[in-house]
């Protein structure tokens, strides 16, 4: 079954009651309250519910020399540039 709460897509078995679909969800917003749920997919394993939440990620793109990417996949001259930038906001 699917339905929406909180602005959460839920995915759980037709033989969960969505009440306690909404309680695991719940659960899983209070866990991680910093980051954005967007998913959470419940289903059971023998006689325990196996959930899978979904997080909406964001990665921070640096533009280096004229390169964008992420500041893991540059190289260590790269690195040491974005580290010694000054940022000019308050």
């Amino acid at each position: 079954m699917l339905f929406e709460y909180h602005g959460v897509q839920v995915i759980h078995p037709d033989n969960m009651d969505e009440m306690e679909a909404k309680e695991y969800v719940d659960e899983q917003l209070k866990l991680m309250p910093t980051k954005m749920l967007t998913r959470v997919e419940l289903s059971f394993e023998g006689d325990e519910v196996l959930i899978r939440p979904r997080y909406n990620t964001i990665n921070r793109v640096r533009r280096i020399t004229g390169y964008l990417s992420t500041i893991s996949k540059f190289n260590d001259a790269k690195k040491a540039e974005a580290h010694d930038r000054v940022a000019h906001v308050l």
